[in-house]
């Protein structure tokens, strides 16, 4: 794939820059004027964004290095997991839902990356079926929001933990359920108890076969 770039003079970047600053500064001024309105949304918990102009930046040396990480693994599903299970990592329903815990264990099996030794896995997933979606087929299949709570274990005193959020949606197929979501590392233990990241998890479960796989893409800093 043939990439084209753009070069442009200092003198053409700073014209632009005080053009695009003049711009901002004169539309900021009119929303001031034409707008007394209180804010009443809040995004990711935070009511005003952060002030730029007074951050201080943050030397190279004390930037942690990221590492990418691709993890998969397979395990025996269990779709009626006992709501306790899901509790006992902090995934509680909401007052006067129905929640659905959902819980497959197993092992990792394959994986690119810091996390190394194959560790078993505990995934848990708490699908509140209360408040249901139509997933846009036309086989009447609906989707469900869900929390979850995805750990690898290494030993009793080392474990990384991957807090999700995302969708479970009933497939075409008979008993086969679906997840997909982005996640952050939790509270950890052991060597990970620094870690820090996100990324990407899918997961799919076959009720027949009682068998579910999930694949895990991301990056961080600190995992190992």
């Amino acid at each position: 794939m043939n990439k084209r770039w753009l070069m442009l003079t200092p003198a053409g970047v700073f014209g632009l820059f005080v053009v695009l600053l003049y711009t901002f500064s004169a539309n900021a001024a009119t929303l001031r004027q034409g707008s007394t309105q209180a804010q009443t949304g809040i995004m990711f918990g935070l009511a005003n964004p952060a002030d730029t102009n007074s951050s201080t930046a943050i030397p190279a040396a004390l930037i942690p290095a990221v590492q990418e990480f691709s993890d998969a693994g397979a395990g025996a599903l269990n779709l009626l997991a006992a709501s306790s299970k899901c509790a006992a990592v902090g995934l509680t329903c909401n007052s006067g839902d129905f929640c659905q815990c959902v819980e497959t264990l197993g092992t990792v099996t394959d994986g690119v990356g810091p996390f190394f030794g194959f560790p078993t896995f505990d995934f848990l997933l708490s699908v509140n079926l209360s408040h249901l979606y139509n997933n846009g087929n036309n086989q009447g299949k609906v989707c469900f929001f869900a929390t979850g709570v995805l750990s690898f274990i290494f030993s009793a005193s080392a474990q990384i933990n991957f807090d999700t959020a995302g969708a479970a949606c009933n497939a075409t197929g008979t008993g086969v359920a679906l997840y997909s979501g982005g996640f952050i590392i939790g509270a950890s233990t052991g060597g990970f108890s620094s870690a820090s990241g996100a990324g990407m998890i899918g997961f799919g479960g076959d009720k027949t076969t009682s068998v579910a796989t999930f694949d895990l893409r991301g990056a961080g800093s600190n995992l190992n």
